[in-house]
């Protein structure tokens, strides 16, 4: 008896990732893709597989993370995005389903990833959102939009990440690094081709070290020819970082 043909199948997921250990399955830790595989392979009756646009790390959050698997299972999208709403935690969303080329590829495919950093930038807390950094100094904008500047463009972002082994290519195209605010939230959004380990987290914490008046906005530019991690800006905690957009 032939096999029933594989389909391959896209989701798209927003998580709160605080009492996560990251995407990435790990031994005996709570992770995003752990409850994933649990609650799909209890509907679909089989072993499955994730392919994922982003490897998110411990606590940090996603708006639209895109993942893909193949199955045999003769399934209808839009009831499974359902089904598998239903077993997962609260904190993990499926927010869309659907049939894809077989040959689609979540990270291969991937042309741009966009993150997004959330501070709260007034003395007090909020009650309501605590997936961002509260920063009770009143920060200058104007020397975070500048330092922004420098980080656009195709460079060697090597001061600004965690290398994984001799021979990491570090070399990445920043189409998009920007500093906004909105009522008293500023916002940093990075748009890349793709990101290294910690290279996010790194930049908003050299970027704050302007904003605090503790860097002028070209030190951004000296960090980032210098290709020496030492001399940026401590990694920025992970509460306030999202995986906000994955374009193909």
């Amino acid at each position: 008896m032939d096999n029933p043909p594989s389909k391959n199948v896209r989701l798209v997921l927003e998580y709160d990732g605080t009492r996560y250990h990251g995407f990435q399955r790990q031994a005996g830790l709570a992770t995003i893709e752990e409850e994933l595989l649990t609650g799909m392979e209890r509907i679909l009756q089989q072993k499955v597989k994730i392919g994922y646009a982003g490897r998110t790390d411990a606590g940090v959050h996603a708006r639209w993370q895109v993942i893909n698997f193949h199955t045999t299972r003769d399934i209808d999208p839009h009831r499974f995005r359902w089904a598998l709403n239903c077993v997962l935690p609260q904190d993990i969303v499926v927010k869309r389903a659907e049939i894809v080329a077989s040959d689609f590829d979540a990270r291969k495919n991937a042309r741009e990833r966009e993150y997004r950093y959330y501070i709260l930038n007034r003395p007090y807390p909020s009650a309501f959102n605590q997936r961002c950094l509260l920063v009770t100094r009143t920060l200058d904008i104007e020397g975070m939009k500048e330092a922004c500047g420098y980080l656009e463009g195709t460079h060697e972002f090597t001061s600004f990440c965690k290398l994984e082994g001799e021979g990491t290519d570090t070399v990445r195209s920043m189409y998009r690094c920007e500093c906004r605010t909105e009522e008293d939230f500023v916002i940093l959004i990075f748009r890349a081709n793709s990101f290294l380990r910690h290279m996010v987290r790194s930049m908003v914490g050299t970027i704050m070290e302007v904003g605090l008046g503790k860097m002028a906005p070209t030190g951004v530019r000296e960090i980032l020819e210098s290709r020496d991690r030492s001399r940026a800006g401590a990694t920025a905690e992970a509460r306030g970082l999202f995986l906000w957009d994955v374009r193909y």
